[in-house]
Protein backbone atom coordinates (compact mmCIF):
# COMPACT_ATOMS: atom_id res chain seq x y z
CA UNK A 1 0.00 0.00 0.00
CA UNK A 2 2.99 2.38 0.99
CA UNK A 3 4.52 1.25 -2.30
CA UNK A 4 1.02 3.11 -4.20
CA UNK A 5 0.98 5.59 -2.43
CA UNK A 6 4.52 6.59 -3.20
CA UNK A 7 4.13 6.16 -6.97
CA UNK A 8 0.92 8.36 -7.12
CA UNK A 9 2.38 11.15 -4.81
CA UNK A 10 5.58 10.82 -7.17
CA UNK A 11 3.59 11.18 -10.29
CA UNK A 12 1.64 14.24 -8.92
CA UNK A 13 5.08 16.05 -8.03
CA UNK A 14 6.18 14.90 -11.75
CA UNK A 15 2.86 16.38 -12.71
CA UNK A 16 2.81 19.98 -10.89
CA UNK A 17 6.70 20.09 -11.80
CA UNK A 18 5.53 20.05 -15.46
CA UNK A 19 2.98 22.55 -15.10
CA UNK A 20 4.86 24.83 -13.11
CA UNK A 21 7.53 24.57 -15.99
CA UNK A 22 5.33 25.04 -18.54
CA UNK A 23 4.02 28.27 -16.84
CA UNK A 24 7.12 29.39 -16.46
CA UNK A 25 7.71 29.09 -20.54
CA UNK A 26 4.52 30.64 -20.79
CA UNK A 27 5.63 33.49 -18.72
CA UNK A 28 9.05 33.64 -20.56
CA UNK A 29 6.93 33.56 -23.85
CA UNK A 30 4.47 36.26 -22.87
CA UNK A 31 7.30 38.56 -22.18
CA UNK A 32 9.19 37.77 -24.76
CA UNK A 33 6.22 38.72 -27.57
CA UNK A 34 5.49 41.71 -25.41
CA UNK A 35 8.68 43.32 -25.84
CA UNK A 36 8.44 42.41 -29.52
CA UNK A 37 5.49 44.56 -29.93
CA UNK A 38 7.27 47.05 -27.79
CA UNK A 39 9.91 47.39 -29.70
CA UNK A 40 7.61 47.17 -33.22
CA UNK A 41 5.31 49.91 -31.41
CA UNK A 42 8.53 51.74 -31.73
CA UNK A 43 9.00 51.03 -34.93
CA UNK A 44 6.08 51.61 -36.99
CA UNK A 45 5.90 55.48 -34.88
CA UNK A 46 9.33 56.36 -36.52
CA UNK A 47 7.90 54.79 -40.17
CA UNK A 48 4.53 56.86 -39.72
CA UNK A 49 6.90 59.78 -39.25
CA UNK A 50 8.90 59.44 -42.17
CA UNK A 51 5.46 58.79 -44.12
CA UNK A 52 4.40 62.22 -42.48
CA UNK A 53 7.35 63.79 -43.45
CA UNK A 54 7.25 62.48 -47.27
CA UNK A 55 3.72 63.25 -47.06
CA UNK A 56 4.79 66.81 -45.68
CA UNK A 57 7.57 67.25 -49.14
CA UNK A 58 5.35 66.24 -51.81
CA UNK A 59 2.28 68.55 -50.57
CA UNK A 60 4.58 71.69 -50.23
CA UNK A 61 5.84 70.82 -54.16
CA UNK A 62 2.53 70.42 -55.20
CA UNK A 63 0.96 73.66 -53.90
CA UNK A 64 4.02 75.33 -55.19
CA UNK A 65 2.86 74.94 -58.19
CA UNK A 66 -0.19 76.88 -57.65
CA UNK A 67 -0.24 80.30 -56.24
CA UNK A 68 -4.09 80.28 -56.36
CA UNK A 69 -5.25 80.90 -52.78
CA UNK A 70 -9.16 80.67 -51.92
CA UNK A 71 -11.11 82.02 -48.77
CA UNK A 72 -13.70 80.01 -47.45
CA UNK A 73 -16.84 80.75 -46.48
CA UNK A 74 -18.88 79.41 -43.77
CA UNK A 75 -20.41 75.71 -44.18
CA UNK A 76 -17.80 74.59 -46.76
CA UNK A 77 -16.34 70.86 -46.15
CA UNK A 78 -13.59 69.56 -47.81
CA UNK A 79 -14.22 65.59 -49.21
CA UNK A 80 -12.63 63.27 -50.56
CA UNK A 81 -14.24 63.09 -54.05
CA UNK A 82 -15.62 65.63 -56.10
CA UNK A 83 -18.97 64.27 -55.76
CA UNK A 84 -21.56 65.96 -52.73
CA UNK A 85 -22.12 62.11 -51.33
CA UNK A 86 -18.26 62.00 -50.83
CA UNK A 87 -16.60 61.22 -47.68
CA UNK A 88 -16.16 64.58 -45.60
CA UNK A 89 -12.57 64.82 -44.88
CA UNK A 90 -12.54 68.50 -42.69
CA UNK A 91 -15.01 70.45 -42.04
CA UNK A 92 -13.69 74.27 -42.92
CA UNK A 93 -14.14 77.18 -40.90
CA UNK A 94 -15.36 80.43 -42.23
CA UNK A 95 -12.43 82.62 -44.16
CA UNK A 96 -9.90 79.53 -44.13
CA UNK A 97 -7.14 79.47 -46.71
CA UNK A 98 -6.94 76.99 -49.65
CA UNK A 99 -4.63 76.48 -52.06
CA UNK A 100 -6.74 75.61 -55.53
CA UNK A 101 -5.07 73.02 -57.77
CA UNK A 102 -7.99 71.94 -60.26
CA UNK A 103 -11.47 72.24 -61.22
CA UNK A 104 -14.41 69.79 -62.55
CA UNK A 105 -17.16 70.26 -64.52
CA UNK A 106 -19.75 69.29 -61.43
CA UNK A 107 -18.49 72.87 -59.70
CA UNK A 108 -15.92 71.36 -57.33
CA UNK A 109 -12.52 72.49 -57.07
CA UNK A 110 -9.11 70.20 -55.95
CA UNK A 111 -8.11 72.01 -53.35
CA UNK A 112 -5.42 71.52 -50.04
CA UNK A 113 -5.63 73.40 -46.79
CA UNK A 114 -2.84 75.68 -46.05
CA UNK A 115 -0.73 74.18 -43.33
CA UNK A 116 2.27 72.47 -42.30
CA UNK A 117 0.56 68.91 -42.62
CA UNK A 118 -1.23 67.80 -46.21
CA UNK A 119 -4.96 67.98 -46.02
CA UNK A 120 -6.20 67.88 -49.37
CA UNK A 121 -9.65 67.10 -51.45
CA UNK A 122 -12.26 68.61 -53.08
CA UNK A 123 -14.91 71.59 -52.43
CA UNK A 124 -17.46 72.94 -54.05
CA UNK A 125 -16.89 76.21 -55.40
CA UNK A 126 -19.71 77.75 -53.86
CA UNK A 127 -18.09 77.74 -50.63
CA UNK A 128 -15.40 79.44 -52.38
CA UNK A 129 -15.48 83.70 -52.17
CA UNK A 130 -14.69 84.71 -55.59
CA UNK A 131 -12.84 86.97 -57.08
CA UNK A 132 -11.12 87.62 -60.45
CA UNK A 133 -8.12 85.74 -59.89
CA UNK A 134 -10.51 82.72 -58.80
CA UNK A 135 -12.89 83.43 -61.48
CA UNK A 136 -9.54 83.26 -63.97
CA UNK A 137 -8.40 80.24 -62.36
CA UNK A 138 -11.92 78.12 -63.12
CA UNK A 139 -11.65 79.58 -66.64
CA UNK A 140 -8.60 78.73 -67.45
CA UNK A 141 -8.71 74.70 -65.84
CA UNK A 142 -12.39 74.72 -67.58
CA UNK A 143 -10.31 75.36 -70.86
CA UNK A 144 -7.55 73.01 -70.11
CA UNK A 145 -9.92 70.11 -69.78
CA UNK A 146 -11.46 71.05 -73.10
CA UNK A 147 -8.22 70.69 -74.76
CA UNK A 148 -7.31 68.08 -72.56
CA UNK A 149 -10.95 66.05 -73.94
CA UNK A 150 -10.89 67.11 -77.26
CA UNK A 151 -7.19 65.58 -77.55
CA UNK A 152 -7.87 62.83 -76.15
CA UNK A 153 -10.98 62.50 -78.97
CA UNK A 154 -9.30 63.21 -81.86
CA UNK A 155 -6.36 60.58 -80.59
CA UNK A 156 -9.26 57.87 -79.83
CA UNK A 157 -10.68 58.73 -83.48
CA UNK A 158 -7.37 57.95 -85.09
CA UNK A 159 -6.78 54.74 -83.89
CA UNK A 160 -10.36 53.84 -84.68
CA UNK A 161 -10.49 54.94 -87.89
CA UNK A 162 -6.96 53.06 -88.75
CA UNK A 163 -8.78 49.42 -87.05
CA UNK A 164 -11.92 49.88 -88.66
CA UNK A 165 -12.56 52.91 -91.19
CA UNK A 166 -13.63 56.48 -90.74
CA UNK A 167 -17.90 55.35 -90.84
CA UNK A 168 -17.33 53.14 -88.06
CA UNK A 169 -14.63 55.42 -85.63
CA UNK A 170 -17.61 57.93 -85.84
CA UNK A 171 -19.85 55.46 -84.71
CA UNK A 172 -17.74 54.19 -82.28
CA UNK A 173 -17.72 57.63 -80.44
CA UNK A 174 -21.06 58.37 -80.21
CA UNK A 175 -21.39 55.08 -77.89
CA UNK A 176 -24.22 53.61 -80.79
CA UNK A 177 -24.97 49.96 -81.57
CA UNK A 178 -26.27 48.56 -85.34
CA UNK A 179 -26.81 45.57 -87.00
CA UNK A 180 -23.67 43.80 -88.80
CA UNK A 181 -21.43 45.26 -85.78
CA UNK A 182 -18.86 43.32 -84.29
CA UNK A 183 -18.42 42.01 -80.73
CA UNK A 184 -15.07 44.09 -80.83
CA UNK A 185 -16.86 47.12 -82.01
CA UNK A 186 -19.85 46.51 -79.36
CA UNK A 187 -17.59 46.50 -76.10
CA UNK A 188 -15.37 49.99 -77.48
CA UNK A 189 -18.54 51.58 -78.29
CA UNK A 190 -21.13 50.58 -75.40
CA UNK A 191 -18.70 48.53 -72.95
CA UNK A 192 -18.94 45.33 -71.63
CA UNK A 193 -22.18 43.89 -70.61
CA UNK A 194 -23.33 42.61 -67.30
CA UNK A 195 -23.51 39.16 -68.66
CA UNK A 196 -23.47 36.79 -71.84
CA UNK A 197 -26.03 33.92 -72.27
CA UNK A 198 -24.36 31.55 -75.10
CA UNK A 199 -25.97 28.98 -76.56
CA UNK A 200 -23.90 26.37 -79.41
CA UNK A 201 -25.74 24.79 -82.29
CA UNK A 202 -24.85 23.20 -85.54
CA UNK A 203 -25.71 27.23 -86.76
CA UNK A 204 -22.60 28.63 -84.87
CA UNK A 205 -22.31 30.37 -81.66
CA UNK A 206 -25.85 32.71 -80.63
CA UNK A 207 -25.22 35.41 -77.98
CA UNK A 208 -27.17 37.36 -75.71
CA UNK A 209 -25.68 40.51 -74.28
CA UNK A 210 -27.08 41.54 -71.56
CA UNK A 211 -26.85 45.27 -70.39
CA UNK A 212 -29.08 47.55 -67.98
CA UNK A 213 -31.86 49.00 -70.50
CA UNK A 214 -31.18 46.72 -73.40
CA UNK A 215 -29.99 43.38 -74.73
CA UNK A 216 -27.33 42.96 -78.00
CA UNK A 217 -28.34 39.36 -79.91
CA UNK A 218 -24.81 38.21 -81.79
CA UNK A 219 -24.66 35.27 -84.48
CA UNK A 220 -20.76 34.12 -84.77
CA UNK A 221 -19.33 37.32 -83.50
CA UNK A 222 -22.07 39.97 -85.61
CA UNK A 223 -24.95 41.87 -84.13
CA UNK A 224 -27.97 40.75 -85.87
CA UNK A 225 -30.88 41.75 -83.28
CA UNK A 226 -31.01 43.68 -80.24
CA UNK A 227 -33.51 44.90 -77.29
CA UNK A 228 -34.48 48.07 -75.86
Amino acid sequence: MKNIFFFFFFLLLIVVNGQENELTELESTKNYLLQNITELKDSIKIIDKRIVFIKTQEFKKTISDSSVIGITKKGGTLKKEPSPISKIILKLKEGQKLTLLDYYSNGYLEACVVSSYPKCGYVNSMWIIKDDKINNFIILKKAEKITLEKNKKNKRFAELEKRFGKKTANKILTKTYWIGMTNDMAVLSVGKPKHINTSVGTWGVHEQWVYENYNLYFENGKLTSYQN
